[in-house]
């Protein structure tokens, strides 16, 4: 059984609690899905659970916690781990092996499921953040302990990764307590975190509380580049890792003040096409032009900016004081969304907190490349960054966004693209 009573936490750096009497109670096999916005405590409510606080995070906590008869905060973290295993939401911190088939077996029948036969042999850093999480799960649910917390499992994964993974949880037969923006099952029990006490959700009034539903309340007007020339274009782009190509003869144009969403499956070499535009990777074969001149030159951090899927490799400093500093950071934040105290230390951000900082710091590029920006965002958040996305547009900027999510993409966007056999396929 897994209980909490009554429990309260807040950080060192904190006045008021962030959790502040929360009570759980799951005594048996199934899947629990617990939901709130950016910052209500969910990761910490997790980590309280498999005891990486305090052991390894420290605050203040009160109540009653029990996990399988063991209260986390008195035993070693290794004695929760072996009933309860954990799959982070910076999922890459849990892949320390360089290969794939060093990190997990890849010939079992669970890998063949969720693809990850596929990359046997592969270096874990070529892969896609989509493709790591898949790795994590595999590595993860083949523990097989007692029960499973696993924090934004569905975050980096395509439409065909999630379906699978549904698939492969409802199966289980085991405790799974899953810890999201939004609900994924149908038949499991639901929690949403708000005001630091566990609420049950009503069903009519999700948005309001900060968990993705679609289809989407939120959308902007299309406009049209008439004519005007490109920002950047590229002819005949190929890039390839290995032998193994990802990028086929790119052929492309953004044009200034416009939105351009790109979907693809995961692998298909989103994140790669978009380190190829910055200038972070130089492409095998072909060129990029800028304003009709051939680049041969990287202009990554002059004139175009890249928001890397990860934002924790992006976010430097201790506290947030140290980038409210920097001209427009501020006013850029509470436009998001994203009210945080200047003492506020990084590490302790939540994800979505993290995604909305490095957006909000790196807007002073005539282009601007967001890889996976949604991943972390709430709904509310998603509705903040989309109407942001609209004032970068209106002011002249040209906005390059790669996402798994199209609702959000068909809302945003100009003009759409899928990366689908190292094409580019407008829709």
């Amino acid at each position: 059984m897994i209980k909490t009573e009554n429990l309260k936490f807040r950080y060192p750096d904190q006045k008021t609690f962030l959790l502040n009497g929360v009570h759980l109670k799951i005594a048996g096999k199934g899947i629990t899905e617990i939901a709130g916005i950016s910052g209500s405590g969910k990761t910490t409510l997790l980590e309280i659970l498999n005891g990486i606080i305090p052991h390894i995070y420290r605050g203040y906590r009160e109540g009653i916690v029990s996990v399988y008869g063991k209260d986390p905060e008195n035993v070693p973290i290794e004695v929760i781990s072996n009933s309860v295993s954990t799959l982070i939401q910076n999922f890459e911190l849990q892949l320390f092996r360089e290969n794939v088939t060093d990190e997990v077996n890849t010939s079992s029948k669970l890998a063949e499921r969720l693809g990850v036969d596929k990359l046997a042999g592969k270096k874990i850093r070529e892969l896609s953040s989509g493709e790591k999480q898949r790795v994590l799960i595999l590595k993860i649910i083949e523990k097989g302990t007692t029960a499973f917390l696993m924090d934004e499992p569905f975050s980096s994964l395509d439409n065909e990764g999630k379906e699978i993974l549904r698939t492969i949880i409802e199966e289980l037969g085991k405790t799974v307590i899953i810890f999201s923006h939004e609900f994924h099952f149908r038949n499991s029990t639901k929690f949403v975190l708000s005001g630091g006490e566990m609420k049950v959700p009503p069903s009519d009034h999700l948005r309001e509380l900060g968990i993705k539903v679609q289809p989407y309340d939120f959308s902007l007007s299309r406009v049209s580049y008439n004519g005007t020339p490109p920002l950047i274009s590229t002819k005949g782009i190929t890039f390839s890792y290995g032998s193994h190509r990802v990028l086929d003869g790119i052929d492309f144009e953004i044009y200034p003040g416009e939105i351009v969403g790109i979907s693809g499956a995961n692998g298909t070499g989103k994140t790669t096409l978009g380190r190829v535009l910055a200038g972070f990777l130089k492409p095998a074969n072909g060129k990029i032009f800028y304003r009709g001149r051939e680049l041969r030159n990287s202009v990554a951090g002059e004139r175009i900016g890249l928001i890397f899927h990860d934002p924790y490799t992006q976010i430097f400093g201790l506290r947030v004081k140290d980038f409210i500093n920097f001209n427009g950071v501020e006013q850029n934040m509470q436009t998001l969304g994203l009210n945080l105290h200047p003492e506020s230390r990084i590490l302790r951000l939540s994800r979505g907190e993290l995604t909305k900082l490095a957006i909000a710091t790196n807007t002073e590029y005539e282009m601007i490349i967001y890889d996976e920006p949604t991943n972390g965002l709430d709904y509310i958040s998603l509705k903040k960054f989309a109407e942001f996305l609209g004032k970068l547009r209106d002011s002249g900027k040209s906005l390059l966004v790669f996402s798994h999510d199209l609702e959000f993409l068909n809302r945003v966007s100009d003009r759409r693209f899928e990366l689908k056999g190292g094409k580019l396929i407008e829709l």
